[in-house]
């Protein structure tokens, strides 16, 4: 079963996956210039412009 995390450096990125691990290795290759594109693709579930920066599971959990 998938799981989002969200992770906030500028951007909102909710990534979609079963572990913390696999949205780690997503976040880490991403380009933030083409987070639509990443959309498209399915990589991502969403994103939004912030300024807080953390990484978190659905119960809000710091995962930094």
């Amino acid at each position: 079963m998938k799981t989002q995390f969200r992770v906030t450096y500028r951007h909102e990125v909710i990534i979609e996956v079963e572990t913390s691990e696999e949205a780690q290795l997503i976040w880490q290759s991403l380009d933030l210039g083409k987070l639509d594109k990443a959309v498209a693709d399915g990589k991502i579930h969403s994103h939004d412009y912030v300024e807080s920066v953390s990484f978190e599971d659905e119960e809000n959990n710091d995962l930094t």
